[in-house]
């Protein structure tokens, strides 16, 4: 059955488009499901279309005729070109506000302010004071550059800066006359009894002061492999108990600090010139120390040349000439202590 000329109608008035329906009125057939393998055939469809040559101009566009009967869906044919956009029309409302977004990072912080003055009235010698305070002394005004305590402003400027100095006396002050300045004379040096302790009197006045000294005997020294004797004093044996809160340690008795300038409780003072020949060193820290004897004047203070370095649980000893100056100060740096308390042992001999 030839249905070509029947579905070329549909495509030209899709209206039309009703299918196909099989009438007889004495027909008698039978009909197998296409699953019968001896006589059932799968229905076909073939269409061929042909080209109909190009497209013509359109022509104009005619009234519009009534609207015929809903047919059939066809099924959708090829989108067609996008067509050019048309005019912008006109805003529409503004919509909700959205919802409010995550906070951001915080930004970063922005340089520290300077320092404000803690003015803290007249100096004292029992007042232990911090970075910034200021203090009058002798009508002058200063400001503490580091912790410290009973280091005057006026003779330590490694820690104190001045702010304002005291005004020079008015025309009308009377000006009394200068006083006389006081000396220090070394008198006599004694050798007092081994074991004695160390004594220092003045027969002087307060401002001329004549200081003799009894110094006391020192052990005799060892015998050496050739048979001589070497002489000299064991100028302090000492036990510290050493942990990197401090760093500076007394030659002869168990002071320590953290600032050798203030407080200066390690420095310790000698009034007779010596020669420190020879350093001894024993350690139980749990890291290799080095301990340096250190000489010189309050506020400027330097490392000699006699310095060891034991491990754990070991002993170091260093040898030299070094020499240390009457009226010099000297103690001992020790660096590289764990932050535990340990016992350090030291003996300085000083000729």
């Amino acid at each position: 059955m030839d249905v070509t000329d029947t579905v070329r109608g549909w495509i030209t008035t899709p209206s039309t488009n009703n299918g196909l329906r099989l009438i007889s009125s004495d027909a008698q057939v039978q009909f197998d499901s296409k699953e019968n393998d001896l006589t059932a055939h799968p229905p076909e469809l073939e269409i061929d279309l042909v080209d109909q040559g190009p497209a013509g101009p359109t022509g104009p566009q005619g009234p519009a005729g009534t609207q015929g009967p809903a047919g059939l869906q066809g099924q959708a044919g090829p989108q067609g070109l996008t067509g050019a956009q048309g005019p912008q029309g006109p805003q529409g409302p503004t919509g909700p506000q959205g919802t409010t977004g995550a906070d951001g990072a915080s930004g970063p912080q922005g340089p520290a302010g300077a320092p404000g003055l803690n003015f803290v009235g007249a100096w004292s010698a029992n007042y232990a004071y911090a970075a910034n305070d200021a203090v009058t002394l002798g009508g002058s005004t200063y400001i503490a550059l580091a912790t410290n305590s009973s280091s005057r402003p006026d003779l330590y400027p490694q820690v104190w800066a001045m702010l304002a100095q005291a005004g020079s006396t008015g025309a009308d002050g009377a000006t009394g006359p200068a006083g006389t300045a006081a000396t220090i004379t070394i008198g006599t040096v004694t050798t007092g009894a081994a074991g004695t302790q160390a004594s220092v009197t003045n027969t002087g006045t307060s401002s001329a002061a004549v200081l003799n000294f009894t110094i006391p005997q020192g052990a005799d020294g060892g015998t050496t492999s050739s048979g001589t004797s070497t002489g000299g004093i064991l100028f302090a044996s000492m036990y510290h108990s050493v942990s990197f809160t401090s760093v500076y340690y007394s030659v002869n008795n168990q002071n320590s600090s953290a600032n050798e300038q203030a407080p200066m409780t390690a420095l310790t003072w000698v009034p007779v010139a010596c020669t420190a020949t020879a350093l001894n060193v024993y350690s139980l820290q749990s890291n290799t120390i080095t301990v340096t004897l250190r000489s010189g004047a309050p506020g400027s203070m330097a490392n000699t040349a006699l310095a060891c370095s034991p491990s754990s649980g070991s002993s170091c000893s260093a040898t030299g000439s070094v020499s240390i100056p009457a009226g010099s100060f000297v103690d001992f740096s020790i660096t590289g202590a764990s932050g535990s308390a340990a016992g350090v042992w030291t003996a300085l001999q000083c000729n």
